[in-house]
């Protein structure tokens, strides 16, 4: 779309969304939950126009131009984790847990859960580890090169980058009401 809103292409890539599934609860209710364990596409597009795409079943980054021809691919091997059911039951109020009864689980999680493309064209990657309390960021120069690595509590959502400022998506604790709080970011070591 142009800045008017107006559709100024034909499709230029397509991306799969996350799976839901339908099921009674234990009070006789339908109830209709997104898998958390399905794979999806994700996009996001800096300034530029260019437009990133990882599907979250593996660690693969394609970057597309703005007509839609691929430019580049970034794979990186990862180990996705074991996926147990009782882990995701765990993570639902024990009236839904009839709704899984017959949803499929996969032998393994996904491998990736969230892209973000700062201002300065740096990638941010969030994977899913064993430790379901964070998440695993990985910080990428546009050309692929990690630049860095590290643990993020998973309450705490990444919304954006700017100018050299990390802002994420909290609860405060006092009031359980969302907050946004910037970091700073030193890429020195």
């Amino acid at each position: 779309m142009n800045g008017k809103g107006q559709l100024i292409s034909g499709k230029i890539i397509e991306t799969k969304h996350s799976e839901s599934h339908t099921g009674t609860t234990k009070q006789g209710h339908s109830a209709g939950i997104n898998l958390p364990y399905s794979t999806k596409g994700m996009i996001s597009v800096p300034k530029d126009g260019q437009l990133y795409h990882i599907n979250t079943e593996e660690f693969l980054i394609r970057k597309y131009d703005k007509d839609g021809n691929d430019v580049r691919s970034l794979y990186y091997p990862f180990e996705k984790n074991i996926l147990e059911k009782k882990d995701v039951l765990d993570e639902y109020h024990p009236n839904m847990h009839l709704v899984f009864d017959n949803a499929e689980f996969p032998d393994r999680w996904p491998a990736l859960e969230s892209l973000i493309i700062d201002d300065e064209h740096k990638i941010w990657i969030s994977t899913i580890v064993e430790d379901k309390e964070i998440r695993q960021w990985y910080l990428l120069e546009n050309s692929g090169e990690v630049l860095a690595s590290f643990s993020w509590p998973r309450d705490s959502e990444i919304k954006i980058i700017r100018n050299s400022t990390m802002y994420d998506e909290e609860t405060d604790p006092e009031t359980g009401s969302k907050v946004i709080v910037g970091y700073d970011i030193d890429y020195t070591e």
